[in-house]
C-alpha cells in the first residue's frame, strides 16, 4: 500500500508539473481538422473514422500511388497530395521516409485516402496491443494499454505514422530471438520505416545469432528491392531527393531530437554522438546485456525526434516493470507521465526529451535479461587470462548458469 501511494505521488507531481505545458482536451471536433489544441480523442477519432484530415502517413501514401502509377514518388509534397487525392498540406518538401517504408504502404495506396487513414489506424491500434503482449502483458491489460495509448498523446497522432511498427519489430526480434525466421522479421520491421532501425542487428551478432541477421539481410532486401519493378530510379531519387528533405525537417525548431537540441546550444554533433554512445557502453557492461541498450541508443540519437518517437520505449518500459522495485517503477511513472502529459508537436517542449531518455536509460539499468550477452568466443580469453592457476575464482561456465527467459515472465495483473 505504501508504495503504491508513492508511485501515485510521483505521478501527480509530474502531471501537475507538465499541466504548465498543456491545453485542455475538449470534445471531438466536428470539424476535419487535426488540431493538437482539440485534444486527442479528436485526433483519435479522425483518423479511425476515415476523415479528410492530413497524417504523416499521407506522405507514404502519395508516394506508394506515385510508385503504382511507374511515377517519381520523391516530389515535394504538396505538389503530389491533390494529383493523389490527399488532403492539401503545405508541405514543402519530398516524403523523407525511405523506399522500404513506402513499398510497405502499396496495399494501402490501392485504396481512397480517407478507407486507407482507417485500415492504417486501426492496424496501428492492433501493432500496440500487439506489442504490449509480446512483451508479456497479459491480454485484458495489453488491449486497455494499447488502446489507452492510441487515444492519448503522443500516441493519438502515432496511429497515422509508422512508429509503432518499429516497437512491435523491436518486441517481435526479443520474444522470438531463438526463431531466426521471426526474429529476423522483426529486425526488419523496426528498419523499414527508419534506417536507425539497422542497429538493432549488433545485439544478434555479438550474441552469435548470425542466422537471424541473414534472415534480416534476406527480408529487408526484397522490401528494398520491390519498388524498382515500379519505378528502377527510386532509390537514387530517395538519395536525392528524400535526404534533402530529412535535412530541411531536422532543421525545424519543434525538432525534439537531441541531436538538434545540442545544435542549438552549439555543441559538435560528433560530441554528442560520442557521449551517447559512452552512455550506452555503460549501459551495455552495467546490464550485461546488448539488446536494451541498443533500443535505447536507437531512439536517442534519432536525428528528427517528435512526440510519438518516445513510443518505440514501450518494449523498455515494459520490461523494467518486471523488476518491480522503486526505481524501476519511478522511471517509467516519470517517463511516461511527462510523454503523455506534455501537449504534441511545437506545443510539446522539447527540452523534456533529454529528461525521459535519462528516465528510459534508468530504465534500462534496472533491466535484468541475460539473453543477449557476448558470444563466448569473443570473452574465452579475456576469462582465461583472469583465472588463477588453481582455478579459484574463476567465472562460472556459461553451460553451468541458469538461463532466463525474460520475454516470456508475463507481468503479475495485481
Amino acid at each position: 500500500m505504501r508504495r503504491t501511494i508513492v508511485w501515485g505521488a510521483i505521478f501527480l507531481v509530474v502531471f501537475l508539473a507538465s499541466k504548465l505545458f498543456m491545453h485542455g482536451p475538449p470534445w471531438p471536433s466536428e470539424d476535419y481538422v487535426m488540431d493538437g489544441s482539440e485534444g486527442p480523442l479528436n485526433a483519435f477519432l479522425q483518423q479511425v473514422l476515415g476523415h479528410w484530415v492530413p497524417t504523416d502517413f499521407q506522405s507514404d501514401y502519395v508516394s506508394a500511388k506515385a510508385l503504382l502509377a511507374g511515377n517519381d514518388p520523391y516530389q515535394r509534397g504538396e505538389d503530389m497530395f491533390p494529383v493523389y487525392g490527399a488532403p492539401s498540406w503545405g508541405f514543402g518538401v519530398a516524403n523523407p521516409h525511405p523506399p522500404t517504408m513506402v513499398a510497405l504502404t502499396i496495399p494501402f495506396a490501392l485504396l481512397e485516402y480517407q478507407s486507407a487513414i482507417t485500415a492504417w489506424s486501426v492496424l496501428m491500434i492492433f501493432v500496440l496491443i500487439w506489442t504490449f503482449s509480446l512483451m508479456g502483458v497479459p491480454r485484458s491489460v495489453s488491449i486497455a494499454a494499447g488502446l489507452g495509448v492510441a487515444i492519448t498523446f503522443p500516441g493519438a497522432y502515432a496511429i497515422g505514422n509508422a512508429v509503432p511498427l518499429i516497437g512491435l519489430g523491436i518486441a517481435l526480434a526479443h520474444r522470438f530471438r531463438d526463431n531466426p525466421m521471426i526474429a529476423g522479421l522483426g529486425l526488419t520491421m523496426a528498419a523499414t520505416p527508419k534506417s536507425s532501425g539497422l542497429l538493432l542487428a549488433l545485439p544478434f551478432l555479438l550474441s552469435a545469432r548470425r542466422l537471424t541477421v541473414a534472415w534480416a539481410a534476406l527480408l529487408t532486401a526484397i522490401v528494398a528491392i520491390a519498388p524498382l519493378a515500379f519505378y528502377p530510379d527510386v532509390w537514387h531519387r530517395y538519395v536525392a531527393a528524400g535526404l534533402d528533405a530529412i535535412r530541411a525537417v531536422q532543421a525545424r525548431p519543434d525538432n525534439a531530437s537531441i541531436l538538434h537540441l545540442a545544435a542549438t546550444w552549439g555543441l559538435p554533433q560528433l560530441v554528442v554522438m560520442l557521449s551517447l554512445t559512452l552512455v550506452t557502453l555503460l549501459l551495455v557492461l552495467g546490464t550485461r546485456n546488448t539488446y536494451w541498450p541498443t533500443v535505447w541508443l536507437m531512439v536517442a540519437a534519432l536525428p528528427i525526434s517528435w512526440t510519438y518517437s518516445m513510443l518505440t520505449l514501450i518494449p523498455i518500459y515494459c520490461m523494467c516493470v518486471k523488476r518491480r522495485t522503486f526505481w524501476s517503477i519511478a522511471s517509467v511513472v516519470i517517463g511516461a507521465g511527462l510523454v503523455v502529459a506534455c501537449p504534441p508537436w511545437g506545443l510539446w517542449p522539447t527540452y523534456v526529451v533529454p529528461i525521459v531518455l535519462l528516465m528510459a536509460a534508468l530504465a534500462v539499468w534496472q533491466i535484468r535479461d541475460s539473453s543477449f550477452w557476448l558470444d563466448g568466443r569473443l570473452t574465452d580469453g579475456v576469462r582465461r587470462r583472469g583465472r588463477r592457476p588453481d582455478g579459484a575464482g574463476a567465472p562460472p561456465d556459461a553451460a553451468e548458469m541458469p538461463k532466463t527467459d525474460a520475454a516470456t515472465d508475463r507481468l503479475p495483473m495485481g
